[in-house]
């Protein structure tokens, strides 16, 4: 819908001066530039508004972009459900997950290997693995990891981790 030439209050059914687009509109008349989201017929639009300024500098009317972002934020939302159903099915899986980053620093377990190993999370994010595996375990650790990292498929794998109180764990 083409809108240049057209008043905020052609396009908006109100004349309302607190009214998000109208009042924004204003602002920038007294020269402070705005930028906002405006849901607008079933469509979501990122609006930035400021002042229009002659070749003198004096403010003459409003210049504003607006952009449909209705699909990013379809997207965004579809995303998020998404994260939330797969954060789920891994915080209240009955096994042990956990993810370390590429120097093998734990940066995530799940509900299972807390309760498996007594650690917090305040304990292991950051933590380096070996820390928390006897010697012994280390080794066989470092060589699954690198196996994997080259795109091995791995079936069964041991390992042994050191629980908070000590107790030895071995995890299939």
């Amino acid at each position: 819908v083409p809108l240049m030439g057209t008043t905020l209050y052609e396009v908006f059914p109100t004349r309302d001066g607190d009214y998000g687009p109208i009042a924004d509109h204003l602002s920038a008349l007294n020269g402070e530039a705005r930028s906002y989201e405006l849901e607008w017929e079933g469509r979501t639009f990122d609006i930035h508004v400021e002042p229009l300024r002659d070749h003198e500098g004096t403010i003459v009317g409003t210049i504003g972009l607006g952009r449909d972002v209705t699909l990013r934020k379809q997207t965004e939302g579809v995303l998020r459900d998404t994260q939330e159903r797969y954060r789920d099915l891994f915080e209240n899986a009955n096994v042990l997950i956990q993810s370390s980053d590429a120097a093998g620093r734990l940066q995530y377990a799940n509900r299972a290997w807390y309760e498996a190993l007594g650690y917090s999370t305040r304990d292991i994010v950051g933590l380096p693995l070996a820390n928390i595996m006897p010697p012994d375990g280390v080794s066989e650790w470092l060589s699954l990891v690198s196996r994997a990292f080259v795109g091995e498929r791995i079936d069964n794998a041991r390992v042994t981790y050191r629980a908070k109180d000590g107790r030895v764990v071995l995890l299939d």
